[in-house]
């Protein structure tokens, strides 16, 4: 993908290829913040995947783990 493409914009690209390579075997992708929004989830849904958006902490001064859910 070209680097001016927005996260959301791939997201049918990205699913439909994971589903390809997977046998259709994954349900549930965590992704950042750049997958935020009706638009994306309802792309990824269209491929049978959930997306999980992992936010990071809004006061991030020094390096954060962030935990899984």
């Amino acid at each position: 993908m070209p680097a001016d493409v927005g996260d959301w914009v791939a997201v049918r690209r990205l699913a439909a290829g994971i589903q390809r390579a997977t046998g259709n075997n994954v349900r549930l992708a965590y992704t950042d913040q750049g997958y935020t929004g009706e638009a994306a989830a309802d792309t990824a849904a269209a491929e049978g995947i959930a997306l999980d958006v992992v936010k990071r902490p809004e006061a991030k001064r020094r390096f954060v783990l962030v935990p899984r859910r």
